[in-house]
């Protein structure tokens, strides 16, 4: 695995890039609050992807999984991508489902994306999976250490899980 790693790094200089290979994430340091590794695969290379669903339940107003990672940003990034597999469902007005991207150095946070169901909108369905592709301001990050974030969240009064989040993430690029 390690092996792998450095060859990866070395095909990869001056770029981040991480498609969750075969044998997990390519870098080190994730933090998977609730995401785990499944076998769906954006680019069919026979790797995986990162995976979270939610669903509040059992009078438990919200449920939140993040996946993060600490990035030392290179300072000629400019460009953001990944695909994502998404699904979003509220079971009434009142309930929330919401997914999304930031970057942020604890002082900061810069959204990348950000899907939440509003006003009659109750569904939101990736049939495929979604190439989003961002430009990145990077100067709110004069240190360049920052951590790409992932919550999904969901919240319900509705004490069955009726409202409901999955995503699935894959490919992510910064370069």
């Amino acid at each position: 695995r390690k092996i792998l790693r450095q060859i990866y790094d070395d095909l990869a200089k001056g770029t981040f890039r991480e498609t969750f290979s075969s044998l997990g994430p390519d870098h080190e340091g994730w933090r998977f609050d609730g995401w785990m590794l499944d076998d769906a695969d954006a680019g069919n290379q026979n790797s995986q992807s990162s995976l979270a669903e939610v669903a509040p339940h059992f009078y438990s107003q919200q449920q939140t999984c993040v996946a993060a990672i600490p990035i030392k940003l290179d300072s000629h990034w400019s460009r953001i991508a990944y695909a994502r597999k998404l699904m979003l469902h509220r079971a009434q007005i009142s309930a929330t489902a919401r997914f999304q991207v930031t970057l942020s150095d604890g002082s900061h946070v810069v959204p990348i994306e950000d899907i939440e169901l509003t006003g009659a909108q109750l569904d939101y369905n990736d049939a495929e999976w979604t190439r989003v592709e961002q430009q990145l301001d990077l100067t709110r990050f004069p240190t360049g250490n920052v951590t790409l974030n992932f919550p999904l969240t969901a919240s319900d009064m509705i004490p069955y899980p009726l409202t409901q989040g999955k995503a699935h993430v894959d490919n992510i690029w910064i370069d």
